[in-house]
């Protein structure tokens, strides 16, 4: 049976198929249509009937805006609950079943929480035997159950990749700014896999959530534009990396990954950070229009020379941050594996090394962009992407390692030097 229904533009509801009609018409009646946030439906009769249902309903709903979920959750565990927490976000829909107030299983279609590749990310499972055993899904959708009937997956270990499974779902929950949830009362099998305390589950998620802001506060900021770098692997042509990937075929922003992809928000930070480092993304400069004063900003192109000379400024200040807490042969170590990984998309980098001090050699890099093009402007263009590209690399690798004050110090010097490449449009 279907569960959706199509309200068109004359306002019009059109049920999914024949067995919701006859759900719909059971329900005739006058119904006060309550205001709600643009992703939540919800209609009370009145007047009511009063009477009761022993079937599956729905028992709480509202906007993930507008509540806090883990007192949610605790409500479900103290009071001892027993059906399913279903949540419905742009990222997309996980669900926790409960019985008892205890979580029994869990469920979500993003990419890199399914069993399957949390199994691969814990080193149960190698990917390239996964797909030469189960070529496909099954069509029961129960990969774990799977997995092990195939011999890939020892049943306890199914059971670790379901605890984790579980916390990363609350985590995903705990987590989403804005959307619906829906929680309904319903029998839960004994057989269900999992028993776990949700409230020592959601402490779980929270450590997570605590992962998630580390990771973003390493990550470009929310507004920076992000495009397709290196190809991935073909180990690594599964699983979240790859849908972030596929997703970047065109432009987009930082946000728009972690919010729109289909990828909870902890796996796709873990993911874009690694597809960064491995030069698979590529980050394209972004300064807000608060940073310049106003108005929207758009890269004016300069001669070579002064990109190149600007960017000179930007790696001394990374170079000598780096000096004064002592990182240098971790910039350095970083600076090698950067111009390593990119100099096969980059040729403009072709004898490139950086001096002592983070300085440029200047007449490699002209020499190179005006070999590639007889267009000063195009020479100027391939300049910035490249050492853009090898700027936010080494910037990301210090940021990591720097305290929250000291990194935002930086940020905001390399940010005023950069400004000299800017203009308000």
């Amino acid at each position: 049976m279907s569960e959706l229904f199509h309200i068109d533009s004359k306002g019009q509801l059109q049920p999914g198929d024949d067995e919701l009609l006859l759900r719909l018409r059971a329900a005739e009646g006058t119904y006060w249509l309550a205001p709600t946030a643009p992703d939540l439906f919800v209609g009370l009769r009145s007047p009511p009937t009063g009477l009761r249902t022993e079937s599956e309903r729905a028992i709480l709903a509202g906007d993930l805006s507008g509540i806090s979920l883990p007192d949610i959750i605790i409500f479900l565990a103290q009071g001892r609950i027993t059906g399913m927490l279903r949540v419905i976000t742009p990222s997309g829909q996980c669900a926790l079943l409960f019985k008892s107030g205890e979580v029994r299983s869990a469920a979500t279609d993003s990419a890199g929480a399914s069993l399957d590749e949390i199994a691969i990310g814990l080193g149960y499972v190698n990917r390239e035997r996964l797909r030469e055993v189960l070529p496909v899904a099954p069509s029961d959708g129960r990969i774990g159950r799977a997995m092990v009937d195939a011999g890939l997956l020892m049943p306890d270990d199914l059971l670790r990749c379901m605890n984790h499974q579980a916390t990363e779902v609350m985590a995903a929950m705990v987590n989403a700014r804005s959307g619906s949830f829906v929680v309904c009362q319903q029998e839960v099998p004994n057989r269900a896999p999992l028993n776990l305390n949700a409230q020592g589950l959601l402490m779980d998620a929270i450590r997570r959530i605590d992962e998630l802001s580390e990771a973003e506060r390493s990550l470009p900021p929310l507004t920076t534009r992000l495009s397709q770098g290196a190809p991935l692997p073909t180990e690594e042509s599964a699983g979240a990396a790859a849908v972030l990937f596929s997703y970047c075929a065109v432009e987009r922003t930082v946000e728009e990954v972690l919010r729109f992809s289909g990828i909870n928000e902890l796996e796709a930070a873990r993911a874009l950070k690694d597809l960064l480092k491995g030069g698979h993304l590529l980050a394209e400069v972004e300064i807000s229009a608060e940073e310049v004063g106003a108005g929207t900003v758009t890269l004016t192109l300069k001669s070579p020379e002064e990109t190149v000379a600007v960017f000179e400024e930007v790696f001394k200040e990374l170079f000598g941050e780096a000096l004064r807490n002592g990182l240098e042969k971790e910039l350095y170590a970083a600076a090698h594996h950067a111009l390593t990984s990119q100099l096969a998309r980059s040729p403009i980098l072709a004898g490139f090394s950086f001096g002592a001090d983070g300085a440029l050699p200047l007449g490699i890099l002209l020499s190179n962009a005006r070999g590639s093009t007889s267009d000063e402007m195009d020479a100027s263009r391939k300049l910035h992407a490249s050492l853009s590209e090898l700027m936010f690399f080494l910037l990301y690798e210090t940021s990591e390692r720097l305290d929250d004050e000291t990194d935002q110090a930086l940020l905001a010097r390399i940010k005023k030097i950069l400004d000299r490449l800017e203009s308000p449009k």
